[in-house]
């Protein structure tokens, strides 16, 4: 089921490593499962002006100190370093 969703879903485990990558994170982002596997999801993905942040409120989440509903956006890099644009999120449906 995560490979027909139109969004990217992704596992981490507690120390922010992926775990599971959806077809449509691969399509956007350029990587492979198998190259994001292992990695961590912030210092590989995560845009740098948004890295520090994104990684406070995982920890906050994980420590059980988030909101009740878990949830927060970051901007992501692709393989070559740009973000995505617009279109190749929307081709990638």
């Amino acid at each position: 089921y995560l490979d027909v969703a139109a969004s990217i879903i992704l596992a981490m485990d507690r120390q922010g490593k992926v775990t599971r990558f959806n077809r449509k994170g691969t399509e956007v982002t350029g990587f492979s499962e198998e190259e994001l596997v292992g990695q961590n999801w912030f210092d590989t993905l995560v845009d740098p002006a948004d890295r520090q942040e994104a990684k406070r409120a995982f920890a906050e989440i994980v420590a059980g100190d988030g909101e009740e509903k878990p949830y927060f956006e970051n901007t992501i890099r692709g393989q070559n370093g740009q973000r995505p644009s617009a279109e190749q999120i929307q081709a990638a449906r």
